[in-house]
């Protein structure tokens, strides 16, 4: 591996980096039975800094989220399931868990929150695709794929 030197011609470099949070996450695939696709879990677990301070934290979920979507397994994710039970979680405007690709294709995402923090997600991610209970969110992925 090289490292960068400097000339007089180069420009004055500062590395920076991209690791913008502490959260960590684990990616998971699964077939959808009786059909040709897949379905993905993304499981982060950490804590979400409060409020505006966390915005590195949003924007760092966002990245993986979307990173995850958009890789073939051999094919690409027909829908998801975000695990947020281990996640520490108050407060942040700025989360969003709805990948590009699948939010375009209109393909199904649930969220999945303790109940201890249900009340918390749901002011920033509404209702519609928040469950506390897992096996729930990966029933109706399913169901939804297949229809």
């Amino acid at each position: 591996m090289s490292q960068f030197k400097p000339n007089r011609y180069s420009p004055n470099l500062m590395e920076v980096t991209l690791n913008i949070s502490q959260i960590e996450c684990k990616y998971y695939v699964w077939e959808i039975p009786k059909m040709p696709t897949l379905g993905g879990l993304i499981v982060f677990s950490g804590t979400y800094l409060y409020g505006s301070a966390g915005s590195d934290d949003a924007l760092f979920i966002k990245w993986r989220i979307n990173e995850f979507c958009e890789l073939e397994f051999p094919q690409k994710l027909s829908g998801l399931v975000v695990d947020f039970r281990s996640l520490d979680y108050q407060w942040g405007d700025d989360l969003d868990v709805y990948p590009q690709e699948i939010r375009r294709l209109r393909q199904p995402v649930r969220i999945v929150v303790t109940s201890e923090r249900y009340e918390a997600f749901k002011g920033v991610l509404g209702e519609q695709e928040l469950h506390t209970d897992i096996e729930v969110a990966f029933a109706q992925v399913i169901e939804a794929l297949k229809c």
